[in-house]
Order: C-alpha cells, then structure tokens, then sequence
C-alpha cells in the first residue's frame, strides 16, 4: 500500500502491510479520519467477509474483531456522510485540501 502526498502529488510506500492480504475490496473514509477496508479478494481467491481500518496518525491497519455477515468484493466506495449526495469529481475535492 502506499500513501499519497497531496502538497508533493507523490506517493511512499506505508511502513504496514494490511493484516489480512486483499485486493478489488471497498474503502470508506471515516469521519475519524481513519479508513475502513471492506471484503474483498483473498490470496486464496475467494471473497473475505473481513475488514480492517488504516489509522492515519500511527499509520498501521487494525483488524475489526467482527466478520460481515456475508463475504463480498467490489462494492461502492463513498465518503462518510456523501451516501445520497452526488460524488464530486476529483478537481472539487483537491480544492477542498
């Protein structure tokens, strides 16, 4: 994983690895600030039903000790709060930083 910088538009590696491997999975930025990863794609190829949730200010992935109910990949992706508005394109939210 890696992280992006928005006042050089670069990207470092994370010093963490997620706990559990995943890819094609689902993120959602929290009113924390923190970012939840949902489902997805394991190493074994089939769904997850796990998630866990990237802490910006340790920088390290927290396991969240409860399965989904159900396993899933590919899902929406939205910021907190923004699930009936319209999404704004990518030049709104790099003003808004």
């Amino acid at each position: 994983m890696e992280l992006l910088d928005p006042a050089t538009q670069s990207f470092a590696p994370l010093p963490a690895f997620l706990n559990v491997p995943r890819m094609f999975h689902s993120a959602a930025l929290l009113q924390s600030g923190g970012v939840l990863m949902v489902g997805g794609v394991g190493l074994d190829n089939g769904a997850l039903d796990s998630a866990e949730i990237f802490d910006p200010a340790t920088l390290s992935f927290d396991i969240v000790p409860a399965a989904m109910t159900v396993a899933r990949l590919r899902r929406a992706r939205r910021r907190w709060g923004q699930l009936h508005r319209r999404p704004r394109r990518l030049e709104e939210r790099v003003q808004m930083r």
